[in-house]
């Protein structure tokens, strides 16, 4: 896999065709918006609108023609010239009725006047391309259009802003700091670099290396953000563990019946609450079993739990009163006995409340009811409210960049002073990772996997 430099690319895509797609979606809407970019721009705008390009920046009332000739619609048309445009190209919004077959009409129009469809993710493709933001920030278009809560947006638009960005340009100037007078040494190897400056260097790339350690838990945390806050539902066979599931998802997600085991492989549904994105997984019924199936649902019920942020131990409301609480929390491991949240369930069914008052559950519920549902979800997200607030987004592939980079800054501190060359090559392997996050150092195919999941038009 080639990488090659943004400046090598600035050049290529911004002198290709004009694209064109719809940026709003092509469903019916009281608005939709026709997005072209290209160098053909110009010339698009003016054979749809049989008039001259309107003043940059300045929203006009135009008239659309098909290219039979033919009045197709009504609509407010904006030319943005390169390069104070998203893409930083000339850029042409008409803003058309929401009709598909308007959309459709006035898309017809463009590629008749020399433009062609856009790819997936085209333009914020080109906006990066072009400088007008880096790869980061690109990405984080995508994600604050996926976002589904104020957690989530918030992130997003923090890292559209460069906050992320500009974490990672902080390891960046650092290390180049030190690769800057390491090199120098190499340069002037007649002159061993004496005990002192090379000491000072280690030290340097230790505090590098700290920073970068918060960053990388930052950047988890930011990724938890994104994913929201994984909920495990675990208990016995017939604790109801699939009719929460159910309720909470309003459809039938999981099958529901009287014999136990019925669930056998890891179910998952997101739902929203309060603005919190919460990732619910509902697991085979814990107890040892003879038959290889249920087996494996239950092994894969306990690898759910070690990635659990929070962990519903549900429990038939009569055995709460019947059994110890340790009987229920020997079925998690101890490690994990501190994100576990005791819910007892059937409580419609339930003879004698007082004394399951006595016995301190977290939280009582009838999940076939649907009772208490709301203050299981709101005790939910105020237990973990905090570890799923973040500063900025961020996906896997940052962190796995972040983590290429601590490990040859590591491999670089340990070599000794007498092994220049080896540390200065392994400062310049984590420079290139970190750039990858930024986009400074990049692949086609990593341009591909990334814009390739925008939306079209966007």
């Amino acid at each position: 896999m080639s990488c090659v430099t943004t400046s090598k690319l600035m050049g290529v895509d911004k002198s290709s065709e004009t694209i064109v797609a719809c940026a709003t979606g092509v469903v019916r809407a009281g608005i939709s918006i026709v997005r072209v970019s290209g160098p053909k721009a110009a010339n698009v705008c003016q054979a749809l609108t049989q008039k001259p390009v309107p003043t940059p920046n300045k929203a006009v009332y135009r008239k659309l023609f098909g290219h039979d000739g033919d009045a197709v619609d009504q609509c407010v048309c904006i030319f943005f010239q390169s390069p104070r445009s998203f893409t930083g190209e000339d850029l042409v919004e008409f803003h058309t009725h929401g009709s598909p077959y308007i959309v459709e009409q006035v898309i017809a129009a463009c590629l008749a006047s020399g433009a062609i469809y856009a790819r997936p993710g085209q333009f914020s493709e080109r906006a990066f391309l072009n400088g007008k933001m880096d790869l980061a920030q690109a990405e984080s278009i995508a994600d604050l259009i996926d976002s589904q809560s104020k957690a989530q947006a918030v992130a997003a638009l923090s890292s559209l802003n460069g906050v992320f960005s500009d974490k990672v340009r902080v390891l960046q100037n650092a290390l180049i700091a030190i690769r800057t007078q390491l090199e120098a040494s190499i340069d002037f190897s007649e002159q061993d670099i004496d005990s002192s400056s090379w000491d000072l260097l280690i030290k340097a790339q230790k505090r590098l290396s700290e920073d970068s350690k918060s960053l990388i838990e930052k950047v988890k945390r930011a990724i938890h953000t994104a994913s929201g806050l994984r909920v495990v539902i675990v208990g016995r066979p017939n604790a109801g563990k699939s009719s929460l599931l159910n309720e909470l998802t309003q459809k039938d997600s999981a099958i529901v019946t009287d014999v136990p085991g019925t669930t056998r492989d890891i179910l998952k549904a997101s739902i929203t609450h309060k603005g919190s994105v919460l990732e619910i997984i509902d697991t085979a019924g814990l107890r040892q079993s003879d038959d290889p199936v249920e087996a494996i649902g239950v092994k894969k019920a306990y690898e759910a739990i070690d990635r659990a942020d929070v962990i519903w131990l549900l429990v038939d409301a009569n055995q709460v009163i019947k059994e110890k609480k340790a009987d229920f929390f020997g079925l998690v491991p101890e490690h994990r006995h501190k994100d576990v949240m005791w819910v007892a369930n059937k409580v419609d069914l339930l003879e004698g409340a007082a004394d399951l008052d006595k016995k301190h559950v977290d939280c009582a519920i009838s999940a076939k009811a649907g009772r208490n549902i709301t203050a299981l979800l709101d005790q939910t997200v105020k237990l973990q409210g905090d570890w799923v607030q973040s500063d900025f987004s961020a996906r896997e592939r940052h962190l796995r960049a972040l983590e290429e980079f601590q490990a040859h800054l590591i491999n670089a501190m340990s070599c000794s002073q007498g092994q220049l060359d080896l540390a200065a090559e392994d400062l310049r392997y984590a420079q290139e990772h970190l750039s990858v996050i930024t986009g400074e150092y990049h692949s086609e195919d990593l341009l591909s996997s990334i814009f390739g999941t925008f939306c079209l038009g966007k």
